[in-house]
């Protein structure tokens, strides 16, 4: 290029000498130039101008593209927030629940900690009584600091407007009242020092539904949204957006997370900021800013809410510098210019060379931003698409569907861990997947992913450091990925990705895969916690057996049904003996093996609960009064071999048993039959007492053999008008 332009300057300069020779060829010669230099202005100036067009088009379309781009990143930032505050909203009440935390200080402590262990975005957990003292408290925060216990317990926190409304009853059970970002002052007495936190707080009631205590939860700002602005700022900076800066506001304008530095709590951006000012009105756009001198590209989304979740009416504002954003265009532009006033021939040639790769660079910008857009649309709908599985079925079958829209072409299967971490199945696969062609691994402990929580890639079943259950498939040699599945750091299951030897997924089908195990992992682990959590709201923790509400509640739908059903009462003898004799550990012990014995010598449709003490109810749905003898004298015969092998001191129980054709009262029913078990106590023990109805029976009327309490044709009114008893022995002599 320097070559040429050196040999027309010389040429020029050359021909203006030559064309000086006299007077009357001055004006011809003048004219020459002008005509010269007009041709070639002439010809460069359509040059100049499509170049000059082709640079605005192509800074106009990137600038639309990148504003659409920015705006779908604000939108899924502050979706992000909104899910996640949801989650937090709903820990509470399921927290709240618990029966542990309506129990001793000493126990609603543990189980304190044992939320905020489980969750980790928690800095505090409190529970207050109803005078408002604190009673309760974690002792280590989520991220490891130690909570002053001692400078907590008495507090009072009567005059706080959260437990002001939840003591006088304004919330019911499963709502939450929470509160906006803040720095309250409880917590930086409990870690030290002052921290951004956000309440929610919710009743705890008894098994009577009157409330006893309030739970709050304080969770961290920094762990529940402060990580999701870092991280999706990390994205950015890795897609090529370096000069970009989040922000996080209220619904005031008040600033709450700022990448540039304004502090919490900060009105000065809403006062100079357009972009905010339209967010805390309730709109979402894209807009240009001129701030301290530079222009920026802003797009900014305020929050939807989630799933009834009103959320906090908070905004996200995404900031980029055009500077930066644009560098590589008006660097092009700047190399076009120069190259235009070169040389023509340069410029035509420059021209075109530049417009392609104007072309170029728009399109791969362009593409890229479709598949970053198609990835988090993908992304999102699985999300969406999970967090309406209730159980791992549901959730079993949104994976599936996942798979097949996401990786078509690739073999691919979900293996799940179970409770125990023993063992590994298929939970999900895709219709091309095979149990002879797939996944081997039957333990965790046998998979390399589970093992180090990291994504293995094999491209080659006949490598040297290929997993060894990879060899010997029936499809012959193959490559595959695992991915391990991860909740709260756990590790649960893997993603196994089987196909061709030597071809591995691409990147768009890795970040696919990723991210249906991702949100796969996260979604099953939730559902887990909350099977936990409700078993243990509807179990007794000693026998296993059904609480006492839960037995009401699920007898309460059996015995509305116009069908005959019978109760038991059941009670072991003299069992404060035993446990004054022999220990109460061998009385919890009695109460376990007996309840065992209720539950496995009964049929699986029978109902069994403990009602208190060492008294037990069984539930015969559809069963007279023959058939509930029958069921208790399997259990005296199971219960009398178990003894001896539990190696416990010999006890026996006593029965009361009444029977109904529904629909019926499930506590008359169930004064009934232990009238009846008091007649069993009564009359010696060991024992089954029937109550028989009719007011027009006299006693010795009523024949206490078995055989005639198994004739068919004998009729049980539904309404007792008085009650008799029918002794019968059942301990065999």
């Amino acid at each position: 290029m320097s070559r040429r332009y050196l040999m027309s300057t010389a040429w020029f300069s050359g021909h203006k000498a030559k064309t000086v020779v006299t007077g009357q060829h001055t004006a011809l010669h003048s004219l020459s130039r002008q005509l010269l230099w007009g041709l070639l202005l002439l010809g460069l100036l359509p040059l100049l101008l499509t170049g000059g067009l082709a640079y605005q088009r192509s800074e106009l379309s990137l600038r639309e593209k990148t504003g659409v781009y920015l705006a779908a990143q604000a939108d899924a930032i502050i979706d992000k927030i909104d899910r996640n505050l949801f989650e937090r909203y709903g820990d509470v009440q399921m927290i709240a629940l618990n029966p542990n935390v309506r129990g001793s200080t000493g126990i609603t402590a543990q189980a304190a900690d044992a939320y905020v262990r489980a969750y980790g975005f928690y800095d505090l957990m409190i529970a207050a009584d109803m005078q408002g003292r604190i009673v309760a408290s974690n002792t280590v925060s989520g991220d490891g600091r130690r909570i002053e216990v001692e400078k907590l317990m008495g507090q009072s926190v009567a005059e706080t407007d959260w437990f002001k409304k939840i003591s006088a009853g304004a919330l019911g059970a499963g709502q939450t009242y929470y509160a906006d970002a803040q720095k309250d002052p409880l917590l930086a007495q409990a870690l030290g020092q002052p921290e951004v936190s956000l309440l929610f707080a919710a009743p705890v009631f008894n098994a009577q539904g009157k409330i006893v205590r309030v739970w709050a939860n304080f969770a961290s700002y920094e762990r529940v949204v402060d990580a999701i602005v870092s991280s999706a700022k990390a994205h950015l900076n890795q897609s090529g957006y370096k000069q970009v800066h989040l922000q996080v506001v209220d619904k005031q304008g008040r600033v709450l997370s700022d990448s540039s530095g304004e502090p919490f709590g900060s009105l000065e951006l809403v006062k100079r900021s357009p972009a905010v000012q339209a967010l805390i009105s309730g709109n979402n756009g894209v807009l240009t800013e001129i701030n301290h001198g530079d222009e920026e590209l802003v797009a900014f989304s305020s929050s939807k809410g989630a799933l009834g979740f009103a959320a906090y009416g908070w905004g996200v504002v995404v900031r980029q510098d055009t500077g930066e954003a644009f560098a590589s265009v008006r660097e092009l532009g700047r190399i076009v210019l120069f190259s235009l006033l070169i040389a023509i021939p340069m410029v035509i040639w420059l021209a075109l060379m530049m417009s392609g790769r104007f072309q170029r660079i728009t399109l791969q910008r362009e593409q890229a931003l479709i598949r970053d857009a198609a990835l988090q649309d993908f992304t999102s709908e699985v999300h969406r698409a999970l967090e309406l599985a209730e159980n791992d079925s549901d959730a079993a079958g949104i994976v599936s569907e996942a798979i097949e829209l996401g990786l078509p072409q690739r073999s691919t299967a979900l293996l799940m861990s179970d409770s125990s971490t023993a063992h590994l199945s298929v939970m999900s696969r895709s219709e091309n997947y095979s149990a002879e062609s797939g996944c081997g691994v039957k333990s965790p402990v046998q998979c390399l992913a589970f093992r180090r929580g990291q994504v293995q890639k094999f491209e080659d079943a006949s490598a040297l450091d290929v997993c060894r259950y990879m060899r010997g498939r029936a499809g012959g040699e193959c490559s595959a990925v695992c991915i391990p599945l991860t909740s709260i750091g756990q590790a649960v299951g893997i993603m196994h990705i089987v196909g061709p030897a030597r071809h591995l997924p691409d990147e768009d089908e890795m970040l696919r895969a990723t991210a249906i195990a991702a949100h796969a992992g996260m979604r099953l682990g939730v559902l887990r916690v909350m099977s936990e959590s409700q078993l243990q709201a509807r179990t007794d923790p000693l026998t296993g057996l059904l609480n006492r509400r839960s037995l009401e509640n699920q007898a309460a739908r059996v015995l509305a049904m116009p069908e005959p059903a019978c109760i038991a009462f059941a009670d072991i003898d003299h069992f404060k003996r035993l446990n004054d004799s022999h220990g109460h550990d061998t009385g919890d012990r009695a109460l376990r093996l007996f309840a065992r014995v209720l539950k496995e010598a009964l049929r699986p449709g029978d109902l069994v609960g403990r009602f208190g003490g060492e008294e037990f109810v069984v539930v015969f749905p559809n069963t007279d009064e023959a058939g509930g003898l029958c069921g208790l004298e399997r259990v005296r015969a199971a219960l009398e071999g178990r003894i001896a092998v539990a190696g416990l001191p010999v006890f026996t129980a006593s029965f009361g048993l009444a029977a109904a054709f529904g629909p019926v009262d499930f506590s008359e029913l169930v004064h009934i039959a232990d009238m009846a078990l008091l007649e069993a106590k009564r009359t010696g023990r060991n024992k089954v007492c029937i109550a028989g109805k009719g007011a027009d029976l006299p006693i010795h009327a009523v024949d206490l053999s078995v055989a005639s309490l198994l004739k068919p044709e004998v009729a049980l009114p539904n309404k007792p008008d008085a009650v008799i008893w029918q002794e019968v022995r059942v301990k065999s002599e």
